[in-house]
């Protein structure tokens, strides 16, 4: 009997990261119309309808070839209200009527609140007349103009990042800038009742950029971040925001969520996949011969059956079975590991480690590799330790993501 093994496999690395989760989809176009709103990546889309209350997914070339899928929305300097157009321009905004004149307003020299962020970046003595100051993206709300700001010391390359705002019927300029804000550039600007939303991307060029949702109160200049994880949206970064009338469609290297005011924010993950027609759930290993790693069909999954998914390697991924499964391990291997193939999660991080099983298969014994699967002792036989478990490895090509509610 072939004994069960927990194998480091270093030559499968470059397809799985187990940090990583690839099957957890990132969907950074948002786009919308009079009553959808679309989360898009590569290959899928999942669109929403306020009151259906989930996300429907679907191939995304579905859509574009009918041509249901509107264009991504983008961030923007140029907005407009009832009596005129505004344009961002360098540290001017362009004020223009709707019989083509223009007015010019200029924002005024940096204040000292503004400098220290620069210094906090690692401005040296920042002289205001050689910084740059521009506004953008832009947004309004009534008759206002709000703005991201971003102020540089083209020297030091310093940055910092402040919310600006014009009032027409004033004829003023206002603007905040923090500390909090240092080494950080707007990428995009939103309002709705009382609350302005920025989003800002820190300077890195060398790896994806950090990013921070920062919420400013006009009525009172309060200026707080916005912790994503604390409002149950998972994800790293942000990679994109959308204002559709009152509701921010949020997307993130994880998840996708819907923000509507005075309710709570609802967020939605790929950790599910299922299968549009029925399909063969398999038995595999993973030693690289691709003459003894044959799939063998083992169990059906029905269609539209959401099951999670536990790894993925390749094109394969490891999914949880529709019923139990009894099979077989070592016994001197199970007395070494029984802790940590016991339980649901075997926190291995980037490393593939695999139990190997053998099942009961038309009268012989199949070899299968696992991971991230409970086993449970059932009993001892001839045949070794017999243990129950639910899982089995799907072709990536026969399922679909499901867009599931983050609890």
């Amino acid at each position: 009997m072939i004994r069960t093994f927990l194998c480091f496999c270093a030559m499968l690395l470059p397809l799985f990261a187990g940090a990583a989760e690839p099957w957890l989809l990132a969907f950074p176009e948002i786009s919308y119309d009079s009553d959808h709103a679309f989360f898009s990546g590569p290959k899928w889309s999942a669109y929403y309808l306020p009151g259906m209350g989930s996300l429907a997914t679907v191939p995304r070339d579905s859509l574009e070839q009918k041509g249901l899928l509107p264009h991504p929305i983008r961030p923007t300097n140029i907005v407009q209200t009832v009596e005129r157009f505004y344009l961002c321009q360098g540290d001017t905004l362009i004020c223009r009527n709707f019989d083509g004149s223009d007015t010019l307003r200029i924002l005024p020299p940096p204040t000292s609140d503004a400098l220290a962020c620069l210094i906090a970046d690692g401005a040296l003595n920042p002289n205001p007349a050689n910084l740059k100051e521009s506004l953008g993206p832009a947004i309004t709300r009534g008759n206002s103009v709000w703005f991201g700001l971003t102020l540089e010391d083209p020297q030091t390359k310093a940055i910092t990042a402040g919310i600006g705002w014009y009032d027409p019927s004033t004829d003023y300029f206002g603007r905040t800038y923090s500390v909090a804000l240092a080494g950080y550039q707007p990428v995009w600007i939103g309002a709705r009742t009382d609350t302005v939303y920025l989003l800002l991307n820190s300077k890195s060029e060398s790896k994806p950029p950090k990013t921070r949702l920062v919420a400013f109160a006009p009525q009172d200049f309060g200026l707080v971040e916005i912790n994503l994880r604390l409002e149950g949206i998972p994800g790293d970064r942000i990679l994109n925001i959308v204002q559709w009338e009152d509701t921010l469609l949020i997307a993130t290297d994880r998840a996708v969520a819907i923000s509507v005011p005075k309710r709570r924010i609802f967020a939605w993950q790929t950790y599910s996949w299922a299968a549009p027609q029925t399909c063969w759930l398999y038995l595999k290993t993973f030693t690289g011969d691709e003459k003894t790693d044959i799939p063998h069909p083992y169990l059906p999954l029905k269609t539209n059956t959401p099951t999670d998914v536990k790894a993925q390697i390749g094109n394969w991924m490891q999914v949880v079975a529709p019923v139990g499964i009894e099979g077989y391990v070592d016994p001197d291997d199970w007395q070494k590991h029984s802790v940590l193939w016991s339980q649901r999660s075997w926190n291995c991080g980037d490393s593939l480690c695999f139990a190997r099983l053998t099942v009961p298969m038309k009268g012989e014994m199949v070899k299968t590799d696992f991971m991230n699967t409970a086993l449970t002792y059932l009993d001892r036989d001839r045949n070794g330790v017999k243990v129950g478990f639910r899982a089995a490895w799907a072709r990536i090509e026969n399922l679909a993501p499901v867009m599931m509610i983050v609890p």
